[in-house]
């Protein structure tokens, strides 16, 4: 497990930006944050009221450099892993 991001604001920015996506996908949160390399992603168990148990995962960075390898992970995993929600 890696520390959040640097600055008190930062971190803030982060844990609201994941409660808008959990709100936007109709996922409730639980359990502790777990934190990526750098504070550049944030994780935490959730649970979808249809699909039951999954997992929210936040990346952080500037527009500009949201493209390439690591911004298609979802979709290659989804591909691969059809069953799997």
């Amino acid at each position: 497990m890696y520390s959040p991001l640097t600055t008190p604001a930062d971190e803030h920015r982060a844990l609201a930006a994941q409660q808008e996506a959990s709100a936007a996908l109709g996922v409730t949160v639980e359990g502790r944050w777990l934190w990526g390399c750098q504070g550049r992603t944030l994780g935490q168990q959730a649970h979808h009221p249809d699909h039951g148990a999954c997992w929210l995962r936040l990346i952080f960075a500037p527009a500009e450099q949201a493209k390439g390898k690591l911004w298609e992970g979802t979709k290659d995993a989804a591909a691969a892993f059809a069953g799997v929600r």
